[in-house]
């Protein structure tokens, strides 16, 4: 099995880190590294991560935690994060959502099974502030693999939907392109690019995640000028 980082970004989210956190470490296999970048939360957000990580249940687990002084910015914080990982995969995780336990397992043994695929993601529950269900997750999906056909490339994303939230990675791709530019794009649109231009993509149709969707989502923040 490939060796495997978790990374997690949070920003002011003292209301949910703690479920987030919970998830990422209560994964149905234990051998990973968890890699945690708060992007200078205002809130509690820091206080709440070192008080979870203090108890007896994790202690000695391999975590690593890098609390911004000042905010960067979402790919400025996912670009710390990924130079400071040291697995062969990256799963990626917000601090306001919540992994499936079964994630890490089903995404490193695709990995595992297929080395031509640059990443995986897989589907999504999309639940409110309080945990409350939106939308259903669609049920009886076969699984899908993408990638740009032979000698030219077609559509920009093959057919596949970018969706940052359920994506795990190769570091391959952060090795081979380096950090992202500054920019307002977000980090699938990126990595899905990167991925189909080195292998393929992975699309697994169990639900990876619990995807909370609320007005300060870190894909809706940019840091301001004065961040």
């Amino acid at each position: 099995m490939v060796r495997a980082s978790i990374i997690l970004i949070s920003f002011n989210h003292e209301a949910f880190i703690e479920a987030a956190l919970l998830s990422a470490l209560r994964q149905d296999m234990a051998d990973f590294e968890l890699v945690i970048v708060d992007d200078a939360s205002t809130d509690r957000t820091q206080a709440i991560i070192r008080e979870v990580l203090a108890r007896d249940e994790f202690v000695g687990r391999r975590i690593s935690k890098i609390f911004n002084e000042h905010n960067q910015g979402v790919l400025a914080a996912v670009n710390t994060a990924m130079a400071a990982a040291t697995g062969e995969v990256f799963v990626m995780m917000a601090g306001d959502d919540i992994s499936m336990p079964d994630r890490l397992r089903r995404t490193l043994q695709i990995f595992s099974e297929a080395p031509e695929v640059q990443l995986v993601y897989g589907e999504v529950a999309f639940i409110d502030e309080h945990g409350a269900a939106l939308r259903p997750v669609p049920a009886g999906g076969m699984a899908q693999r993408f990638a740009y056909p032979r000698g030219r490339f077609g559509r920009i994303y093959a057919g596949a939907s970018p969706c940052g939230a359920s994506a795990a990675y190769r570091r391959q791709l952060f090795d081979v392109f380096g950090p992202m530019g500054a920019g307002t794009h977000a980090e699938d649109n990126c990595y899905w690019v990167r991925a189909l231009l080195l292998g393929a993509i992975h699309h697994d149709p169990a639900c990876f995640i619990q995807w909370r969707q609320h007005s300060a989502n870190l894909s809706n923040y940019q840091p301001s000028a004065g961040d």
